[in-house]
């Protein structure tokens, strides 16, 4: 029962490649990379090439502005991992790992992620930590490397319960909305100068 089967998560598409990113019953994650001209498919366990020991509890995938494939994720601990797979010439990904949440001594994060990305080319990954706050992870390449923001903290907001997504307005505007135990939506926005 259950022997060999796996959860699909979640696609990212870089150029002709369609990756496809699933967890096994061990909670690790695997990529399989579809050339999507010729059809062809390779299945590369990326947590066995990358070094990643624990187990995958919610994750999420994005491309970056410099043209790498990215799996977010956060394990049972409540880190929050990226994995980046930079393309090769035999048509996979050459993977590395680092454990963000430890590099910038960041606030714990227990799921319910998400991305987004405005034109200007910054990078967010937001999730939610044990109480409910919004902790959004942020990378601008023209910054030295990534940094955080516990939103719920820095505005004196309310905590949310799930249903988190992130999204980017026409104008740039960033937004990260989710549900209050009420079931109630919040928003934390942020606007640039108009």
């Amino acid at each position: 029962e259950g022997v060999g089967l796996r959860q699909r998560v979640v696609d990212e598409t870089l150029g002709n490649q369609i990756v496809t990113f699933s967890l096994g019953l061990d909670r690790q994650p695997t990529a399989l990379i579809t050339d999507a001209i010729t059809g062809v498919e390779v299945e590369q366990d990326i947590a066995s090439l990358a070094g990643f020991r624990g187990q995958a509890v919610d994750l999420t995938a994005f491309t970056m502005p410099d043209g790498t494939i990215n799996l977010a994720l956060t394990d049972t601990e409540q880190s929050l991992w990226l994995f980046k797979g930079a393309p090769n010439v035999a048509g996979t990904f050459d993977w590395s790992l680092v454990n963000l949440t430890e590099l910038i001594d960041a606030p714990a994060i227990a799921g319910d992620l998400t991305t987004y990305q405005p034109s200007w080319g910054s990078v967010h990954i937001a999730g939610l930590d044990a109480r409910g706050h919004a902790i959004n992870y942020w990378f601008f390449p023209d910054a030295t490397g990534w940094r955080f923001d516990d939103l719920t903290a820095q505005f004196d907001g309310p905590t949310m319960t799930g249903g988190l997504t992130g999204y980017v307005a026409s104008w740039d505007g960033l937004n990260l909305a989710g549900l209050n135990e009420d079931g109630e939506v919040i928003v934390y926005w942020w606007a640039p100068p108009l």
